[in-house]
């Protein structure tokens, strides 16, 4: 195909000037768009501006393909059509299939407190008494059915003892079980604390009782919540000021405290305890060391009259 381009001849372009006269070189704006990066001799551009074909746009005769834009009516049938971009934020990806959210299931903490409650078992440490003081523990806790959270005819020392420590809080249990001997206790009249508990307080060794409860908490320290760790006075539990308690019942328990008087006895030692699903159940008793005192007096009285009437036989 004639593009319309003449190319000069070797015989042309070896022309020599004449001496003296030389070309003025031609300004670049001047010059029409060429398909392609040709040197144009000087002779044959005014050849191809005489020509006929002068008039034809030289572009179309291109090699490159033509490039129209997207809504020219010009563009050719089944051109890819141009893809246009526009700066957008933030960016939306289009999903073709349904769309699945995954929710995830988040526990309120309130809900997360009560887990750990239930799965969280505790320990409670009582002091073992001997029987009289026991028994009228027992006697007073049945006029008034309470929703005590400690073994009941007891003296709690501790409620709540972590027992996934139970191998540090039995072994220092052991040891100094070994070295406490047994005091005297007697029973007091009613106090209340600091958390509402109504109590049948310890008149005669509450000074030992206190002793051995801070002995414990200085050597469990770290074990021990808020609640452990303040000394709320000792006593047999008797029940709550926010039970709901009837009048007649408080007037029975007053009569049967006045009618027993003080009741006497001995602190033998202390008990762990757990709860389980029937009730309180002993997990270890941790005896103290006897003392001699201990004995019934009836007892020593008679012994006493035996050895003497013994003696009297004997005198001439």
């Amino acid at each position: 195909m004639d593009s319309g381009i003449s190319l000069p001849s070797p015989t042309e372009s070896s022309t020599r000037l004449p001496e003296g006269h030389k070309l003025k070189p031609l300004a670049l704006s001047a010059l029409p768009s060429l398909p392609q990066a040709i040197r144009a001799h000087p002779r044959s551009e005014l050849q191809r501006r005489n020509s006929p074909l002068s008039s034809v746009d030289l572009q179309s005769f291109s090699p490159r393909s033509p490039c129209f834009p997207p809504s020219s009516p010009q563009s050719p049938t089944g051109a890819a059509p141009a893809v246009q971009r526009a700066s957008t934020w933030p960016m939306k990806t289009k999903v073709d299939g349904p769309i699945v959210v995954i929710e995830e299931v988040q526990e309120t903490k309130g809900e997360v407190k009560k887990v750990e409650k239930k799965e969280e078992k505790t320990y409670t440490l009582t002091l073992l008494t001997t029987h009289p003081l026991t028994d009228n523990a027992s006697k007073l806790s049945l006029h008034l059915p309470t929703s005590s959270t400690s073994p009941p005819a007891n003296i709690t020392l501790f409620p709540t003892l972590p027992a996934g420590k139970s191998a540090q809080i039995k072994g220092h249990l052991s040891l100094l079980s070994d070295k406490i001997k047994a005091f005297e206790l007697s029973t007091g009249a009613p106090a209340k604390t600091h958390t509402g508990q109504i109590l049948l307080s310890v008149s005669q060794g509450e000074r030992e009782i206190r002793r051995l409860f801070v002995s414990l908490r200085t050597n469990w320290w770290t074990l021990l919540n808020a609640e452990d760790r303040a000394y709320q006075g000792v006593g047999w539990s008797l029940f709550n000021d926010k039970d709901d308690i009837d009048v007649g019942s408080i007037d029975g328990l007053e009569r049967a405290i006045g009618e027993t008087g003080e009741v006497k006895g001995w602190a033998t030692g202390l008990c762990l305890w757990k709860r389980g699903d029937e009730g309180w159940v002993v997990e270890k008793e941790f005896g103290f060391m006897r003392d001699d005192r201990m004995v019934d007096r009836s007892l020593r009285a008679r012994v006493r009259n035996i050895m003497s009437a013994s003696a009297d036989m004997y005198v001439v």
